[in-house]
């Protein structure tokens, strides 16, 4: 089921320690025309370069490459793999910090998973790189932690590691490694047992405001509650002993093809065109006026719609929708997610 848009050329990235790609928030790879590169000293590179404590060394920093719109699987560790939580209370400091970080840096949080020594986050960034965004979630974690304890000394390792999602199928794949980490760990034998993941927030049991659970039910349901049965049935259902975030290659795209019922695949009552027209007569407009290179809230917000209806409806892909409207696939991407923050 692979699709040729949803890949991208890796040829000029050699050497930066890149191993897979990232797609924006509606599931398709960004234009590489808007990959950034920088040097900055806000956080550590998605190579896993990045110091979290400022010391780089004789050796200048590699730099990082930062994809707006993408979505990271990162992972933060203890110094010497030693417990980072010694209470419940620091678990809730360090939600009330990610909190905080979350409406700073303009990022989105699709998975967390709050370990003893160890912490998961699946985090798409917006237009500031991932390091600002880990850099001072780490740092305010640290302080406390260290203030409450009167210790000195690195809480963390020097390094986090995050790995850029591919595709649906990877990203599915990395929130069911996600939660499911402390039933992997012995803590627990069902993950909504675990209070400190966000699979109770998918699951509709409460948890932390700043968690987004609707970019991954999407993939599975337009219903919320059918698409919660789905992530249900998923994360508790058979996954290779092997499985990590990396489990899914960037030419896989599930849950993008027609809608099934019982396993029959279900007819498309719209092709592209037919659909961008029916919503150019809703919206009083054309498709000319959508595809014309001025810039204006309106027409993003319309063009963000139709790519959300063809991605529910499995007529197109957002790259597909994208080259359509001649936009970037990032940017209408963002304005899918500016349109689903105000619903």
């Amino acid at each position: 089921m692979g699709r040729a848009a949803g890949r991208l050329d890796t040829a000029g990235l050699s050497g930066t320690g890149f191993g897979i790609l990232a797609f924006g928030a509606g599931g398709a790879a960004p234009n590489p025309a808007k990959w950034v590169i920088s040097r900055g000293d806000a956080g550590p590179s998605v190579d896993h370069s990045g110091d979290l404590h400022g010391d780089r060394g004789p050796m200048p920093r590699k730099p990082r490459v930062h994809v707006p719109g993408g979505v990271y699987h990162v992972t933060l560790r203890g110094n010497h793999r030693q417990p980072i939580f010694g209470t419940d209370e620091d678990r809730r400091a360090l939600d009330d910090i990610v909190e905080h970080a979350v409406s700073r840096c303009g990022v989105a949080v699709h998975a967390y998973c709050w370990m003893t020594n160890h912490v998961h986050a699946v985090v798409q960034v917006g237009e500031r790189p991932l390091g600002v965004f880990m850099h001072g979630v780490a740092t305010r974690y640290a302080r406390r932690f260290q203030r409450e304890r009167l210790t000195t000394g690195h809480l963390f390792e020097r390094r986090y590691h995050a790995n850029l999602v591919a595709s649906d199928a990877q990203l599915l794949a990395t929130v069911r490694y996600t939660h499911l980490n402390p039933v992997r760990a012995g803590i627990v034998a069902d993950p909504a047992d675990y209070t400190w993941s966000g699979h109770r927030a998918y699951m509709g049991l409460g948890g932390p405001g700043w968690i987004r659970t609707g970019l991954v039910l999407e993939l599975l349901a337009e219903m919320p509650g059918r698409a919660r049965e789905r992530y249900a049935a998923f994360v508790g259902g058979p996954a290779p002993a092997s499985e990590s975030s990396s489990v899914a290659g960037p030419d896989v795209m599930l849950f993008r093809s027609r809608p099934t019922d019982g396993g029959r695949e279900m007819p498309s009552r719209e092709n592209l065109e037919e659909l961008i027209a029916r919503i150019c007569r809703e919206e009083n407009t054309s498709p000319e006026e959508l595809r014309s290179p001025t810039k204006g809230h309106r027409a993003s917000a319309i063009r963000a719609r139709i790519a959300e209806e063809c991605r529910d409806a499995g007529v197109a892909t957002i790259s597909e929708v994208a080259r359509r409207f001649d936009r970037h696939v990032s940017s209408l991407s963002k304005a899918m997610g500016r349109r689903n923050a105000k619903r």
